[in-house]
């Protein structure tokens, strides 16, 4: 959401430099992290050091991979999921991927969108579904993609308050803490809303050869983490009758990485995600042996805005698969915010310019995202469609997590939804890049 958490994040990245000028008053005083100070501290630095190494969940070793490296067992998933469609009897023509991106409580268009979509039966059963920050809150429900799912992205997007997202903490705590807010309210939310029930359906989804990516920001090793949140449901439950094995335990994890993927640096709390690696010598002993490490992750935004595969994918061997099948490609990529300037006189003073520059670092990278995404679907002869809220939306956000604000958004959302043409086929001229030509338009 706006100007604050990354629930529904919209400048997210706006706060950041201001809550980093804020910490270096604290500079010196800090949160206590388990096992900071100690030889596995060290040994897992080295871990993350080649990416190579596998660093994982205690007990599942293929559901995350890090991004914009090609990673074989995400390669083999995907392309396993285009057999896995032909055994459900849901094959289809198209292949559609959805990605959605960062915005905060901007997320409400979004929501509002997809929700008009679905009310329309005017929303493509998407193959894969990408999110980022409030992108991740949203992906779920939209992968799944039935009535209770969409009832519950209204309900999330329209009867949210600050309250029930974070909470301050006291200004005693900032000079030892690792944020300024603190998610309790954020958390019970997803205890509500990612119950038993979403993940069964996301297993029954994934075995279907449909795929549910989630990015978070891994700052220990300084890269994006893609989430195969598909694989861990299925990991909770037996494939020949959905019951229960782990579920608690994957519950648990997803959460963590939606929570994650939300939350904004020095803002929100990291989380710490517990990941097991591999160490020589215990005691004596040249085997190699595991050992774990409470690995420090946030908002997904700090490497991405918006995703669709996140560099972890051959895109040349996909391609001839979906070329072989005789099926077309269709990526849809939704922006939880404005793509063009937002002109206002800023007051020359240290926070305004710092959330200033922030906010305007996010639009463009958000920008860049975009038009490399529509590069790269055009490059694999696919079809690229887009939406992001108008420059006619009036209503501005009075205060973090506004829920006028939101409420009015996610109703402009329904209604775009209802447009006679609700995806844009090409890019503003503006985000070309210099590259602006017949042949570097996208077709109409």
């Amino acid at each position: 959401m706006k100007k604050g958490s990354d629930f529904l994040y919209n400048s997210g990245k706006s706060f950041v430099f201001t809550l980093i000028i804020i910490g270096l008053f604290f500079c010196g005083c800090a949160a206590r992290r388990p096992l900071m100070n100690t030889s596995i501290a060290r040994t897992f630095e080295t871990a993350i050091t080649n990416p190579s190494l596998p660093v994982h969940p205690p007990g599942l070793p293929f559901v995350r991979a890090w991004g914009n490296i090609k990673n074989d067992m995400f390669q083999k998933s995907i392309m396993d999921s285009f057999d896995e469609e032909i055994r459900s009897g849901e094959f289809s023509k198209e292949v559609n991927a959805l990605a959605l991106s960062g915005g905060g409580d901007d997320g409400a268009y979004g929501a509002g969108f997809l929700c008009g979509l679905h009310v329309q039966n005017k929303l493509p059963k998407f193959k894969l579904v990408t999110g980022v920050s409030t992108g991740a809150l949203i992906a779920p429900y939209a992968f799944i993609g039935d009535d209770e799912c969409f009832q519950i992205l209204s309900n999330s997007y329209t009867g949210v308050t600050p309250q029930s997202i974070f909470r301050f903490k006291s200004p005693f705590k900032l000079f030892r803490t690792d944020s300024v807010a603190e998610t309790r309210p954020l958390k019970k939310l997803l205890d509500k809303y990612v119950s038993e029930n979403v993940i069964r359906k996301i297993a029954r989804e994934h075995l279907k050869g449909r795929r549910l990516y989630i990015q978070t920001t891994s700052l220990d090793a300084q890269r994006p983490v893609i989430w195969d949140i598909g694989a861990i449901a299925t990991n909770a439950v037996c494939k020949s009758e959905i019951s229960c094995t782990n579920m608690e335990y994957a519950i648990d994890l997803i959460k963590e990485v939606m929570l994650a993927s939300a939350s904004i640096p020095v803002f929100f709390p990291p989380v710490y995600i517990p990941m097991q690696f591999y160490t020589n010598g215990n005691m004596g002993s040249s085997e190699p042996f595991p050992v774990m490490f409470p690995e420090m992750h946030v908002d997904g935004g700090v490497a991405s805005q918006v995703f669709v595969t996140g560099g972890v994918l051959d895109l040349k061997e996909i391609k001839n698969r979906i070329e072989k099948d005789g099926r077309k490609l269709n990526v849809y990529v939704i922006r939880n915010g404005k793509l063009g300037p937002d002109p206002k006189i800023v007051s020359p003073s240290l926070t305004k310019i710092a959330i200033r520059s922030s906010s305007t670092i996010t639009k463009y990278d958000a920008a860049a995202d975009i038009f490399r995404i529509s590069t790269i679907v055009r490059s694999l002869g696919g079809n690229f469609h887009l939406q992001f809220i108008p420059e006619s939306f009036p209503t501005k956000s009075k205060k973090m997590f506004d829920n006028k604000y939101m409420r009015s958004l996610f109703d402009f959302g329904f209604q775009q939804a209802h447009s006679e043409k609700p995806w844009l086929n090409s890019l503003p001229e503006e985000f070309h890049y210099g590259l602006w030509s017949d042949d570097a338009k996208l077709s109409k």
